[in-house]
């Protein structure tokens, strides 16, 4: 298994992983880029308290990514009983 030190959000960590090193990079870059987002500008907010924040941002980035890969397997299996529906009428029919 892979190690790996890294720093995130000026944080050193070090772990090791069953992960590329591109999508380590990626993850951290996405981490990175949406605590920055969160990050508030001229307010004071503890570090873990938008930590928090971040973790439920990203929950929800995924819960909808999650919602959208089920809708579109729900898609393709309509699709697929459309085919298989059109198939057998015409292999009926010759």
């Amino acid at each position: 298994m892979p190690g790996y030190t890294v720093t995130v959000l000026g944080q050193v960590l070090s772990f090791e992983a069953e992960v590329s090193e591109e999508r380590l990079l990626q993850a951290i870059d996405l981490v990175e880029r949406h605590y920055a987002q969160l990050e508030p500008h001229g307010r004071t907010v503890g570090k873990e308290r938008l930590l928090i924040y971040l973790a439920l941002s990203l929950a929800d980035e995924c819960l909808q990514k999650s919602e959208q890969i089920g809708a579109a397997s729900q898609r393709v299996r309509k699709l697929m009983q459309t085919i298989d529906t059109a198939m057998q009428k015409t292999l009926g029919s010759a």
